[in-house]
């Protein structure tokens, strides 16, 4: 019969270890522990227990997969919603594969987002869906076009004026400015006339600026002042038709020379003394006749800069003045 297993003398005066079948390398430090058997098997190496590391990554999944789930019930962040919602299923997809690891916070981060996804983009698809149901219909009707800003207009005085004057005091400056010449009084007897040519003004294509000017006394826009002249002519032979000259006279746009380089040709100083009878309201001279006092103005002894003014249309000077006489009566 075999000896029991306890602590027994192996013959060197210490207690050792005796197994049931042979003596261990186990010896009793201190007398008193002899009573106390080991509680494992003195054989087997002391193993400590072992810690795993956090899944760091499964939470930072599943806190994405949250955060993004949550943004995606809103219309307004579902787009930023959908790429919190795929990197949670990255990051918790590579957290899966992470060794000696807890897994569950990287399953439930990659379970999350497919669902938060979808169960968003049915809430904001219902949102939508009321917010349309509730928009108020609109009855499909003509185009209204858009109304059109009254242009405003800076007076040289300092005003400010908006829109086109009316028509009855665009009338009124006209025949004030007619009336002060004293060469024109064939419109005294005429009530309609003052009326009709400020209409024919009012409605021509004249510029609110331009007129305005004209209603406080001053020459309209310089680039506009040859049409207005001509806009006045056709409505004088409109509203005091006389015979012969009916038909309205087309508006030529008058290009004079713009600087002085030598004497003028004798074709501009021809076009420079037509302008000038269209301004003074002169009509009938034919063609052949302002050639024909261009090239006397040509040859006379004005100077270029004299010659300059007459082809823009603004003669001065009594020297001017006296080739003028000369070249009617010579071309007249």
């Amino acid at each position: 019969m075999s000896t029991p297993a306890g602590w027994y003398d192996d013959g060197s005066g210490r207690q050792r270890w005796w197994d049931g079948s042979q003596w261990s390398d186990h010896f009793a430090p201190a007398p008193e522990q002899l009573s106390a058997p080991p509680t494992q098997n003195p054989g087997a190496h002391d193993v400590s227990p072992v810690t795993r590391p956090r899944p760091v990554l499964g939470f930072i999944g599943l806190g994405l997969a949250v955060v993004g789930t949550v943004l995606a019930f809103f219309p307004a962040t579902f787009a930023f919603a959908l790429a919190i919602l795929f990197a949670a299923f990255v990051v918790s997809l590579i957290g899966v594969f992470k060794k000696n690891t807890t897994k569950w916070p990287s399953i439930v981060g990659m379970a999350l987002p497919p669902v938060g996804a979808v169960a968003g983009f049915v809430v904001v698809l219902a949102v939508i869906a009321t917010g349309l149901a509730n928009t108020p219909s609109v009855e499909a009707g003509p185009q209204q076009p858009a109304p059109t800003p009254t242009p405003t207009f800076t007076h040289p005085d300092g005003g400010t004026y908006v829109g086109r004057p009316p028509v009855e005091e665009v009338t009124e400056s006209i025949k004030i400015a007619i009336e002060a010449d004293p060469s024109v009084n064939i419109y005294q007897d005429m009530p309609e006339f003052f009326p009709c040519l400020g209409e024919w003004l009012w409605e021509s294509d004249v510029s609110d600026e331009s007129l305005w000017l004209v209603v406080d006394g001053y020459d309209p826009l310089e680039e506009e002042y040859d049409y207005v002249q001509n806009v006045m002519l056709n409505g004088s032979l409109q509203c005091d038709p006389q015979p012969g000259a009916t038909d309205p006279i087309p508006f030529v746009p008058f290009e004079p020379p713009t600087e002085l380089d030598g004497r003028p040709t004798v074709d501009e100083i021809s076009r420079g003394l037509a302008q000038s009878d269209r301004r003074n309201g002169t009509v009938g001279t034919e063609e052949a006749e302002y050639t024909c006092m261009g090239q006397f103005y040509y040859d006379s002894a004005l100077t270029d800069e004299e010659l300059f003014a007459v082809a823009n249309a603004k003669p001065s000077g009594a020297a001017t003045l006296e080739v003028g006489f000369d070249a009617q009566d010579a071309c007249g």
